[in-house]
């Protein structure tokens, strides 16, 4: 591919977005659905990918922060015995 076509996909891609056609579709339809007023969640738009399950629990950033909280120990570095 020549740097001239490479340009080229280039401004076509800011013109008309290629790619990751799953987000597209789901938000399209999220939007649709708030235009005729539908009532939706703010994960309405996840139900649409194919990648959404229902059954997994999804974590408050407090939640978040204290499973991270027990992984400092693999961050730190070991402490040496023959080290004084």
């Amino acid at each position: 591919m020549s740097v001239r076509d490479l340009r080229r996909w280039f401004a076509h891609y800011r013109l008309e977005p290629f790619g990751n056609d799953w987000r597209r579709t789901a938000r399209e339809a999220a939007m649709i659905c708030r235009a005729l007023n539908a009532k939706v969640s703010e994960e309405f738009e996840e139900m649409f990918l194919p990648t959404y399950d229902p059954s997994r629990p999804t974590q408050t950033p407090e939640e978040i922060a204290r499973e991270l909280a027990k992984l400092k120990h693999l961050t730190q570095p070991k402490k040496r015995k023959d080290a004084k």
